[in-house]
């Protein structure tokens, strides 16, 4: 408990680069978990003190939210543009994560746009990404409803560094450059007639019809993927499924396809998924042949592209085609 409210009180002494000191924007107490203990009806406060009280159990963390403040509300459009210009601001931190091993570290906005490394740079067209936060909120604005920013106080590697998050009472969090952008778990779920296997897909059999004569009985082949990808906020960032349904006659003849492909991501990350089926006719081949792809990650820049006998994906290192 006094270790909180140490940190808490916190002002970096050392200057890098990377990191600044306490500014006046930051001087009004942050909130911490000891001043949370009360239910509340808004979603974004629900959020951070979930995380908040999450992260008292696990304090070795590199990077850990050790509390939040109320900063301004957003009640017109020139509102949005001035909290947008204060997130997307040179001197603000983001997360950049890579998919391999799910390790991050963070940068200035700034010193992103002048990497040397194209992978972190190339990621994120802030442009684009300004403009997509700014549409999300445009009507919803223009119709009289509010959002607000909330400034984020961390520790990461030991030194405090601040975020401002972009919210609504009733959705909660919709954009950070930190906490939001750090993908923290996955649910790879396949299903096979109800139940969930953690293996990866192949093509499963299922026998339909009357079994009491084998010559009226279908047989059904049918692959299925799916993830679902949250942040440390608990938000779901993205969510993908890819599902395929051959049937056949009782003479192997292809009978039916029923094949469907969905991806759906928050502002912020992009997530792609298709499926195709390359070759077998209906009520004419024994075989039904299909590629499938799919891809996640932060920023704006992957494309899922179909060339006639596969996909291929680029923009992540999070992707995965095939050929069935």
């Amino acid at each position: 408990m006094n270790k909180i409210k140490y940190l808490l009180s916190v002002c970096i002494l050392s200057f890098t680069p990377l990191f600044a000191a306490c500014s006046s924007d930051f001087e009004e107490p942050f909130i911490g978990i000891e001043e949370n203990s009360t239910k509340t009806d808004n979603a974004w406060e629900s959020q951070l003190n979930n995380v908040l009280r999450k992260q008292t159990r696990n304090a070795t963390k590199k990077l850990s939210l050790i509390g939040y403040n109320y900063h301004k509300e957003i009640a017109s459009l020139a509102d949005l543009d001035d909290g947008l210009d204060e997130i997307f601001a040179d001197t603000a931190h983001i997360a950049f994560q890579n998919y391999i091993d799910y390790d991050f570290e963070i940068y200035t906005i700034g010193d992103v746009k002048v990497s040397e490394y194209d992978s972190i740079r190339t990621r994120f067209d802030f442009n684009l990404l300004r403009d997509e936060i700014y549409c999300a909120f445009k009507q919803s604005i223009e119709n009289g409803n509010k959002a607000h920013l909330i400034k984020l106080k961390w520790v990461y590697n030991g030194d405090i560094i601040y975020s401002t998050a972009i919210v609504t009472d009733d959705k909660g969090i919709i954009f950070e450059t930190i906490g939001h952008l750090i993908v923290e778990r996955t649910q790879k779920e396949i299903s096979t007639d109800g139940s969930l296997t953690r293996t990866f897909p192949t093509m499963k059999n299922r026998i339909e019809g009357d079994n009491s004569n084998t010559t009226n009985q279908n047989l059904t082949k049918y692959f299925i993927e799916s993830d679902k990808i949250h942040n440390i906020f608990g938000i779901q960032l993205c969510y993908y499924s890819i599902i395929c349904t051959s049937t056949f006659h009782s003479n192997g003849i292809l009978k039916s396809i029923e094949a469907s492909a969905f991806a759906d991501a928050k502002e912020g990350f992009s997530c792609k998924a298709d499926i195709k089926t390359i070759s077998g006719e209906i009520d004419k081949s024994s075989y039904h042949l299909f590629a499938w792809g799919w891809g996640y990650g932060s920023g704006t820049s992957i494309s899922l592209s179909f060339a006639g006998n596969g996909f291929s994906v680029s923009g992540t290192e999070t992707k995965n085609t095939g050929r069935v």
